[in-house]
């Protein structure tokens, strides 16, 4: 279901890149090596993110799913359905 991929899609994502985002982000401030390679700096503020990024992968499932059955013409990779999937699980997913 759109809920249960959502729900994969933001762990597997934000599980995997989180640690990058927030190293990079420690050397652009200077961050000692040390410090910015624990794990708890790592995977800091992981819970708010993987729930941002679980909502928005479920939203884009959601939308993708309703859209292409309210507009038949229209296929997954087309551009209109991108643009309004991307924009629908933005405004679904902000804080």
């Amino acid at each position: 279901t759109g809920l249960t991929r959502g729900i994969l899609i933001g762990l597997v994502f934000t599980t995997s890149t989180l640690p990058l985002t927030n190293f990079r982000y420690r050397m652009s401030i200077q961050t000692p090596m040390a410090e910015a390679l624990k794990p708890g700096v790592l995977y800091q503020a992981y819970l708010p993110t993987v729930v941002r990024d679980i909502v928005y992968a479920t939203a884009r499932n959601v939308l993708t799913a309703l859209l292409l059955v309210k507009f038949t013409s229209l296929s997954p990779a087309s551009p209109a359905m991108l643009f309004a999937v991307v924009l629908g699980g933005c405004i679904i997913s902000a804080p």
